[in-house]
């Protein structure tokens, strides 16, 4: 009787410590606040795949996972829709303004390119390196990272970063199936046709 409780009670703190450790697998794809409008966050779910990083995904359990990442593509075409519904979260603006930005360098670097945007929580330490990424056969490189080198929090980081990055990859077609990679880790997306 001893031993039978013994291997209950090792078995029930097995079974908490894997909870604590884990996180739900399922949740919600892009990174949007209460104040984006319905419309907005129906775009942005169409175009938004979750990855995440080092994690043995169990069902519907994450576990020992070292990030989150959503990776969200912000296709020219949401320009026009930021004309007329501007009820979006700062880093979908932020993104999308890459497109018109007064830099020359950024102008002429975005022609014929679309905007990626990583938005990432580091659930332990972890060392991000944006050019491991592929899209598709597209391998990213240092010069594709947009944004000032003093403010783009990459390399080794601690647990509870959150962050978003963009990235400048070649332009993506329309209803596509995108596979994007970091190491090992992958996903596809299907993006929308519209």
């Amino acid at each position: 009787m001893k031993n039978v409780k013994m291997k209950l009670f090792a078995a029930g703190v097995l079974l908490l410590l894997a909870l604590m450790g884990s996180l739900p697998a399922a949740a919600a794809p892009a990174w949007t606040g209460p104040g984006t409008s319905a419309e907005w966050r129906k775009a942005l779910d169409e175009r938004t795949g979750l990855m995440w990083v080092d994690a043995q995904i169990l069902g519907k359990m994450v576990l020992n996972a070292r990030a989150r990442l959503t990776v969200t593509w912000l296709p020219r075409s949401l320009l026009k829709r930021l004309d007329k519904d501007r009820q979006v979260d700062e880093w979908v603006t932020d993104g999308l303004s890459y497109y018109n930005s007064a830099l020359e360098d950024t102008r002429q670097k975005m022609k014929g390119r679309d905007i990626v945007a990583l938005n990432y929580r580091t659930e332990k330490s972890w060392n991000f390196d944006p050019t491991e990424f592929i899209f598709g056969d597209y391998h990213v490189k240092k010069e594709d990272i947009l944004g000032h080198k003093d403010f783009i929090a990459i390399g080794e980081l601690p647990s509870g970063v959150d962050g978003t990055l963009y990235l400048c990859v070649p332009s993506l077609k329309p209803g596509q199936q995108l596979s994007v990679a970091l190491g090992p880790d992958a996903i596809e997306m299907a993006l929308p046709k519209r």
